[in-house]
């Protein structure tokens, strides 16, 4: 067994996507380290990580149902823990679902045949719906009869997430913002949460939770072993639908979620369509109702996240505060801010094409 510099080495690239082609995947480029198991000078087995989720596993199909599986997925196994890490995720096919539980992982949700989500934890997603429970019982007097959430990456928290937020709470007796715990933006998470907290501040019963990572990421979701790579977006929204229906919500008692109209992406309509049908599906229709709010626009264009990365990467300032409100204006101002200004003239694509959710 030996590291494989799949994006620095081109012998080895050509042996992975032999291997993988072989499998019926597709090469994942949002990888960060790459094992393979070899026979001789035969690469038979391989398997993959982004941090703490493991990706790309490959056996060659005269190795498969012995010791190769095991002895891939034990290595990267002990490697994640290792770096720190004390859950492990894995998204991978329904015939697969077996094997990865026999090395501890348990299921958390699934999209019909096309995928499982699995996790290794000793304290995981029964703790973070614990968890969910806990701060139902602080919050709720249980007199209310709509609890609202909207799920957000804010990046940064700009004006139009303010007023989705007011547009929510006017409509709801409690409402829950959950930070999404991605920590690949250039905001980085502990920023994002904090400018939440700061932005809504002003509003009662407003509570800012986190997602960890039950609500799932579009830049750690997986799409090589999905039939069409365009399935990308429906099978995502699908599955952050039932698992928010299906075991956030009821944690919770939320009968509502709330979502921003996104009138030019396709993907995030898609994501709407799915999250909607998913809601109104079994078992119990409705439950949570899904409620899309208008973009709130300046100067006749929806103030969106993306917008304000791009005056920043352009050093437009002025301009992108006002697309804020105060207590992100005042992070722009602090010393705090000025790496991330950095990083965003340095490379100022990366934040335009991050998540605007």
């Amino acid at each position: 067994m030996r590291t494989l510099w799949v994006k620095e080495s081109a012998y080895d690239r050509k042996a992975w996507e032999g291997l993988l082609e072989n499998a019926g995947i597709r090469p994942e480029e949002s990888i960060n380290r790459t094992l393979g198991l070899f026979e001789g000078e035969t690469l038979v087995g391989s398997v993959s990580r982004l941090d703490n989720i493991i990706k790309c596993v490959a056996v060659d199909p005269d190795h498969r149902g012995g010791s190769v599986f095991n002895a891939l997925l034990s290595q990267m196994i002990q490697e994640i823990y290792h770096a720190g890490y004390d859950r492990l995720y894995v998204y991978t096919k329904p015939e697969s679902v077996r094997a990865f539980e026999a090395l501890s992982f348990q299921e958390i949700e699934r999209v019909g045949e096309d995928l499982v989500f699995l996790e290794r934890a000793e304290e995981g997603f029964p703790v973070y719906l614990e968890g969910l429970r806990k701060w139902k019982e602080k919050t709720q007097r249980g007199d209310e009869k709509e609890v609202a959430a909207i799920v957000m990456n804010a990046n940064p928290f700009t004006r139009g997430h303010l007023a989705l937020v007011e547009a929510a709470r006017k409509a709801s007796d409690v409402l829950y913002l959950f930070a999404v715990s991605d920590p690949s933006s250039v905001f980085p998470f502990e920023i994002r949460k904090r400018l939440m907290e700061e932005g809504v501040a002003h509003l009662d019963r407003v509570h800012v939770l986190t997602t960890e990572s039950y609500m799932v990421s579009r830049a750690v979701f997986p799409s090589y072993f999905l039939k069409e790579a365009d399935q990308a977006t429906a099978i995502q929204a699908r599955l952050d639908a039932k698992i928010f229906k299906n075991h956030i919500a009821p944690a919770l008692g939320i009968s509502l979620r709330f979502v921003g109209e996104e009138p030019f992406s396709p993907a995030t309509r898609t994501y709407n369509e799915q999250m909607e049908a998913v809601f109104a599906g079994p078992p119990n229709p409705g439950k949570p109702r899904l409620e899309i709010i208008p973009r709130l626009e300046d100067g006749g264009e929806a103030i969106s996240a993306s917008t304000v990365r791009r005056l920043l990467a352009q050093g437009r300032l002025v301009e992108a505060k006002h697309l804020l409100p105060p207590s992100s204006q005042a992070f722009l101002e602090s010393p705090e801010a000025q790496p991330i200004l950095e990083a965003l003239k340095k490379d100022p694509l990366q934040g335009i094409k991050e998540s605007d959710a």
